[in-house]
Formats: structure tokens, C-alpha cells, sequence
């Protein structure tokens, strides 16, 4: 359970509740540990917030009364370490019995859909945990004695891949069935370790899609469901971002021939540069980032012209005039080609250009040595490469 809530208070903004205006929202519960205290949180995007603490009377009863005007994430804590998560709707009354373990409190909950949900995959969990604590200990025990250590560690091995492929697949059906609840924000960010999650970020990304579809629809406005929203979408860029550069010409790989008209009419081959460092440049008049980017390209050029550096220029425009006025305008005096054709031009679909600026480093045998070098990386890159020792 620690884990949920430590991942949860770092990665999400929970919901809010109020003690105040709302719906009266009940937790009755019986701990056999009278005299214990407890405290009740809501769970806030930084720190849990008190709401209110209660101690457990002589025959173990305890209960809060709290005011919710959503469905909101509750923290009850006994100590640190033992904590037990709800997710609680308005006017919800839950009946709790809470048993304290040398690892976490036991508890049944009945009377909130929600908190039933979270603790079907906190047990899930804490028994994962608690099994792969046991198969470690063997492990150690039997590993001392003399036996085929390799034998044994295949066999280990072997133990925990099953056991935390149980989990993983109770966790995905999980999520599937429960698609609409809040309570498989839990379940898509369980961690079996700091470093492990149970979900595969790439495996198992369909869930998140499918998470966030029936949620973001279902609460819109909901700080938690925003933020997962917003979590896929950024994974989703990301994604796409990589299967572009993995369809562009890799570095190591001899770039792609193409000849191109100039400004003037002419025609001119990249492969007609052989024998020079190339900077191959995909720019356009109207993208700002680009001509931010020229006055580097111009010292660089200056600098580096004469010990062996040339640039060649593919424009990405659909405006003649407002390419030959940019060239003049930056000051560009190296070779430029372009077609007007825009994003549909046949050199950017070859080097699968999807945004710009875009470059590519070429040695002098037209193999690519660099991608995307820009401002001070090219500065070194060039005087790596060109300058005397």
C-alpha cells in the first residue's frame, strides 16, 4: 500500500473534499487496538492533508464524519508505515474492521464500491509481495547449503517470473473491467519496487489509452483523470517522435542522393559536394526556429568554409520570393535548393522530415556522422573535425 500512495503523491493531484458543504460521508470501523490513534488525509498533490484523527475506543470502535462534494481519495493512518487508501463518493457510509500485521493493517470495507476496488488491488498486491519475500528467503537459505547454484537460481528465477505474472495478469484484468473507476489510477501505477512498476509503460500502454478515453470523458474537469490525460498524450508524442527518428536516415548510413533546383533555375546533386564536411539543412523562410538558427550557420560557415566545411540548404517553402528574400535577408552565401513544394516534397518525405529545422552531418564520403547538430554542438563538432591539433 505504501508504495500506491508514495507514487501518488509525487504523480497525481488528487481530488478535493471539504468538511464543510457537501454530502455527509460516514467511516465507521472497528480496530482492536483500543486506545490507537488515527488520522484521516485527504491525499494532495504534495502532502497529505489532516481532515480529522480520532482515538479507537475501549471496544475498538472508531469513525469519522467528513463533508465530500466529489469522489475523493482518503488517507487512514495508523503509523508510516501502515496506511490504508478510500475512494470515497459523497454520502457514502463505509463499515471498516482493521486488524494490525508486522507488515500492514488487514481490514474489510464494505459500503464504498471505490474503497472495495482499491483494496481488491492492494491484496493482490501485498500477497505478491509477501510471496516474493518468502521465495527470497528460501532462496538465500538454500543457496548456502550445497546445492547446483545455478540449478537453484534458474529454478528461483523461474518462481518469481510466475509470480509476478500472476499479479500482472490480475492487474491488466483489473483495469479492463474497471475501466470507468477512479480506482484503476491505482492499479495502472502499482510499483512491486521503487524501480519496478507492474505495468509495462510499453507492453501495457493500451490500458493507459484505454483508461484514459473512459475517463476523460466521464470527468473531465478531474484533476487526477487531467493529469493522466495529459501523462498518455505526452507518452503518445514521445512515441511518435522516436518512429519519425527511426525512419530517418541513421547516422552511420550513406545520405540519400537527390538533386534539386536552385534559386537561380539550376540544378544541383548533393552528391556533387563529395570531398567536404556537408551540413545538410532543411529550413524554411517562415520557420522562425530556423532563421533564428542561421547567424550560427553563418559563423560556422565563415569559420570553417576554408578548412574543407560547406552547407547545402533544402528549403521546405511554397513561395519563391519569400525564400530568395530570406537567403538575402540572413545573409545565407551557401548552396540552397528547393521545389516550393512544401511538406509534400519528395527530399523531405526521402529523409522523412517532419519538422524543422532538421540537419544532417555529412564526412566528406557522404556517410552521416551527426544528426540535428546545432549552435555550440556544431561549433565543437566542426573543430573536432577540422581544426589542427
Amino acid at each position: 500500500m505504501k508504495r500506491w500512495i508514495s507514487f501518488l503523491l509525487v504523480g497525481f493531484a488528487m481530488l478535493s473534499c471539504t468538511g464543510v458543504s457537501g454530502n455527509k460521508t460516514e467511516i465507521l470501523g472497528t480496530f482492536f487496538k483500543p486506545g490507537a490513534k488515527l488520522v484521516l488525509y485527504k491525499v494532495m498533490a504534495k502532502e497529505p492533508e489532516v481532515i480529522d484523527s480520532t482515538y479507537v475506543l475501549d471496544g475498538g470502535k472508531f469513525s469519522f464524519d467528513v463533508r465530500l462534494t466529489e469522489p475523493t481519495f482518503l488517507l487512514l493512518r495508523y503509523t508510516s508505515e501502515k496506511e490504508i487508501v478510500l475512494l470515497m463518493e459523497p454520502g457514502e457510509k463505509v463499515n471498516m474492521v482493521i486488524t494490525d500485521t508486522p507488515k500492514w493493517l488487514k481490514y474489510s470495507v464494505k459500503g464504498s464500491l471505490g474503497s472495495e476496488q482499491v483494496k481488491a488491488v492492494s491484496d493482490s498486491l501485498n500477497h505478491t509481495l509477501s510471496l516474493l519475500d518468502s521465495m527470497k528467503l528460501r532462496y538465500e537459505l538454500k543457496s548456502k547449503m550445497n546445492v547446483n547454484q545455478d540449478s537453484l537460481r534458474h529454478q528461483f528465477m523461474d518462481t518469481v517470473r510466475y509470480i509476478v505474472n500472476k499479479h500482472r495478469t490480475f492487474t491488466r484484468h483489473f483495469v479492463e473491467k474497471n475501466r470507468q473507476s477512479l480506482a484503476v489510477i491505482v492499479a495502472l501505477n502499482q510499483q512491486f519496487d521503487p524501480r519496478t512498476f507492474v505495468l509495462n509503460s510499453k507492453e501495457d500502454f493500451h490500458l493507459f489509452q484505454m483508461v484514459d478515453s473512459s475517463l476523460y470523458k466521464r470527468y473531465p474537469s478531474n484533476d487526477l483523470v487531467r493529469m493522466l490525460h495529459q501523462n498518455v498524450s505526452n507518452y503518445e508524442q514521445q512515441q511518435a517522435l522516436l518512429a519519425e527518428a527511426r525512419n530517418m536516415p541513421a547516422v552511420g548510413s550513406l545520405a540519400l542522393d537527390f538533386s534539386m533546383p536552385t534559386p537561380k533555375g539550376d540544378t544541383l546533386a548533393l552528391k556533387s559536394l563529395r570531398g567536404k564536411y556537408v551540413l545538410l539543412d532543411f529550413w524554411a523562410s517562415w520557420c522562425p526556429p530556423c532563421r533564428k538558427e542561421n547567424p550560427n550557420l553563418v559563423k560556422a560557415y565563415q569559420k570553417y568554409h576554408t578548412l574543407g566545411f560547406d552547407i547545402l540548404q533544402v528549403s521546405i517553402d511554397k513561395n519563391h520570393a519569400s525564400w530568395v528574400k530570406a537567403i538575402a535577408d540572413d545573409g545565407l552565401i551557401w548552396h540552397q535548393v528547393g521545389d516550393m513544394k512544401f511538406w509534400d516534397s519528395p527530399v523531405a518525405r526521402l529523409y522523412n522530415i517532419t519538422r524543422i529545422p532538421a540537419n544532417f552531418l555529412l564526412d566528406p564520403n557522404g556517410r552521416i556522422i551527426a544528426r540535428d547538430v546545432r549552435g555550440e554542438e556544431l561549433e565543437k563538432t566542426l573543430s573536432r573535425l577540422l581544426e589542427k591539433k
